[in-house]
């Protein structure tokens, strides 16, 4: 019972005592938007050549969306915010953005600034959390973070834009040479031929080849874009911390989620497992091994995640398709090729500077008009992010965590929970006494009755109390549970021992004797403990001569039995320790003087030493009636009372019962009377006697 309290009573106060300890932590939230149209103002400048870029900032699919948050947790997008607001790790040193994204559980105790982004679920909103112990610096951090992402996915809409222009430039300036390397040329070549025109045929033939040639640029320059497309956007996916994918993304993949929640188990059970052993230990090499695996499992999964991205996969089939009519052109080109070299040489050189100067003017103005319309798309791009709802102040002196509430009701449930608990395992450990129901349960053992345990500073001996006292009553129950037991032959003498010293078996004897001379008999007590005697000083009387003076032939028996104050109580003293008390208990002698004194006694008491710890009360229980096993509550075991029984049986001795000795009363004696009117309903020849 105490256990469960004191169990209780720490828990309550433990979670009472961390909840004031804990800092208290403001919590706010940013709430963001995706929009799932194309977020470029400029979509409708461009032509079907351009239609594809923007592609990042149109988001549409549920993977897309779930890749658009995933980016949000990203180092570029973490660390300006830390370095702006200067926060420091326990450690203090700047935090990490891990650190930032996932505290540990030591934030419970040690709250350190944290945020979260979550996927509102079934919708294309998400929420940006912080919590820190000012209430403005949450603001301030969900807001910055919002706007860095809003920010960074701008960054990453513009980056297509800007790979393509820096293409066309760089192709602007070798076009450029080009042009003027070729008109050098022609002009060159006229002036050494002295030609102009040329007839109409070369004409067709050099317009259809231009073109062509146009084609073939055009095809060029779009497999290019395609080309730094597919680059950039792998650089993209490649920068995503896809470990961190929200709910949607677990939703569409569950092995991505049974992986994550597998792994986040092993975390808590590696927590737990190095909180109580090694690091060397099996279990704690076992939990790490299982969460290499596992990990091993989630970036697999991730890797085939980024491969099988949608955008990727049409892109690479545009690049196929324009290779594809690439050869076509240049097998076009090959063609006509061949039939100029059927031209007289004359001809055919001025065709093909005249060629090569068209294609190079027309491929000049081609970059120039996509150099244009880049630029402005790249200008007029926006965020496909919106913030629909900023982060608020929370006012002082309401902290969103500790919630008190709440940990007061957990930590009675759990104190509560582990008061039971540890009740009934020390309950179902303890292999000790405890009560009468024990005994019973133990076969071949008679329960003679219960003694309370009696409480300081009242009387030792049932002869200073109150006749209707229930120690009293507990002592006429076991006396009468005795005189039952032998109902065929009447006891002439009795043995009283115990298992263990001090488990009140002395003062058993000595109650159980006053309690039998209040039926008017003449008890003898005798004091066979020759190790440890302990009757003659409930009577202050001196153990200078008794029982062991008798049997050296030093004393006569008259002179070693001494008178009390109760009529009919008489005591034999066990006088000086012999140095083999075994020898002297199992001579001839001592028979005879237990035979002559059972002969002028009515009854003869015997308190013995410990059975268990020596042989003495095993030799004593040959040539006695019955034996009474004095047992303690809550410190004697099933053990010892079957060995006990064993024993005795063993030698053939005669073994009354037991009587359950120092239990304690926890409703009273009133209630404890009551409680063995069940023993000795049959008692009622001592009402009203006197000593």
């Amino acid at each position: 019972m105490w256990v469960a309290i004191q169990a209780f009573l720490v828990i309550v106060s433990a979670t009472i005592a961390c909840t004031y300890l804990i800092h208290p932590t403001y919590e706010t939230y940013a709430k963001l938007l995706i929009m799932t149209s194309p977020a470029s103002s400029s979509a409708s400048l461009f032509s079907s050549t351009l239609k594809d870029f923007g592609s990042l900032a149109a988001v549409g699919s549920t993977s897309e969306i779930s890749t658009t948050i995933a980016v949000a947790s990203v180092r570029p997008v973490i660390e300006p915010v830390i370095k702006k607001y200067d926060l420091k790790g326990r450690d203090g040193k700047p935090m990490s953005p891990d650190t930032f994204l996932k505290p540990g559980i030591l934030s419970y105790i040690f709250p350190l600034p944290y945020v979260s982004i979550v996927q509102l679920l079934d919708a294309n909103l998400f929420t940006i959390t912080c919590g820190t112990k000012n209430p403005k610096l949450s603001q301030g951090i969900a807001n910055s973070l919002a706007k860095e992402i809003v920010e960074f996915n701008l960054k990453l809409s513009r980056e297509e834009y800007s790979s393509a222009k820096s293409f066309i430039e760089r192709q602007i300036k070798k076009v450029t040479r080009d042009y003027y390397k070729y008109q050098s040329d022609l002009k060159r070549f006229k002036e050494r031929e002295q030609t102009v025109d040329l007839d109409s045929e070369i004409k067709v033939a050099i317009e259809k080849v231009a073109e062509l040639y146009k084609q073939k640029e055009d095809n060029v320059i779009d497999l290019e874009q395609a080309r730094a497309k597919l680059r950039v956007l792998r650089e993209q996916v490649g920068k995503m911390d896809l470990t961190r994918i929200i709910p949607s993304v677990m939703t569409e993949n569950p092995t991505v989620k049974s992986q994550r929640d597998k792994i986040e188990e092993l975390e808590i059970l590696l927590v737990k497992a190095t909180q109580e052993v090694t690091e060397d230990h099996p279990e704690v090499v076992s939990i790490r091994s299982q969460l290499k695996k596992a990990k091993e499992n989630l970036a697999n999964e991730i890797q085939v995640y980024q491969n099988s991205n949608s955008l990727l996969s049409d892109l690479e089939r545009e690049i196929a398709s324009l290779e594809v009519h690439l050869v076509g052109v240049n097998a076009d080109i090959d063609k006509y090729s061949a039939l100029f070299r059927t031209l007289p040489e004359k001809v055919m050189s001025q065709a093909r500077l005249q060629l090569q100067l068209s294609v190079a003017e027309n491929i000049y103005r081609f970059l120039l008009q996509r150099k244009s319309e880049i630029g402005i798309a790249e200008a007029t791009t926006l965020s496909n992010i919106r913030i629909v709802d900023p982060a608020y102040e929370l006012p002082i002196g309401k902290p969103t965590k500790p919630k008190k509430v709440v940990n007061f009701a957990v930590g009675i449930f759990l104190g509560l929970f582990s008061g039971v608990g540890l009740a009934l395992l020390f309950d179902n450990l303890d292999t000790t006494i405890k009560g009468a129901e024990d005994i019973e349960k133990i076969k071949q053992v008679s329960f003679l009755g219960i003694i309370p345990k009696i409480k300081k500073g009242t009387p030792l001996l049932i002869s200073g109390r109150k006749f209707t006292d229930p120690i009293c009553e507990a002592y006429r129950t076991v006396k009468n549970s005795v005189r039952f037991s032998s109902l065929d032959k009447p006891l002439r003498h009795i043995m009283i021992t115990s298992a263990e010293p001090q488990e009140g078996k002395t003062l058993t004897a000595v109650n159980l004797g006053i309690a039998l001379i209040r039926e008017g008999k003449r008890v003898l007590l005798i004091d066979t403990d020759l190790r440890k005697p302990g009757v003659h000083k409930h009577f202050n009387i001196e153990n200078t001569i008794g029982i062991t003076s008798v049997l050296l032939g030093e004393k006569e028996v008259k002179d070693v039995i001494f008178d009390t104050d109760l009529e009919g109580l008489y005591v034999m003293p066990t006088g000086p320790i012999p140095p083999d008390p075994a020898r002297l208990l199992e001579s001839h002698k001592m028979q005879q003087l237990v035979a002559e004194l059972t002969e002028k006694y009515d009854l003869l008491v015997l308190d013995s030493a410990p059975a268990l710890v020596v042989d003495d009360a095993i030799i004593t229980s040959r040539y006695i009636d019955g034996v009474i096993n004095v047992v303690e509550s809550r410190r004697a075991t099933f053990e010892t009372v079957t060995q006990m029984e064993e024993v005795f049986r063993t030698a053939r001795a005669t073994l009354l019962g037991v009587v359950l000795n120092k239990q304690k009363i926890l409703r009273g004696g009133h209630g404890y009377y009551r409680y063995y009117k069940y023993y000795s309903s049959n008692d009622e020849s001592d009402v009203g006697k006197k000593v």
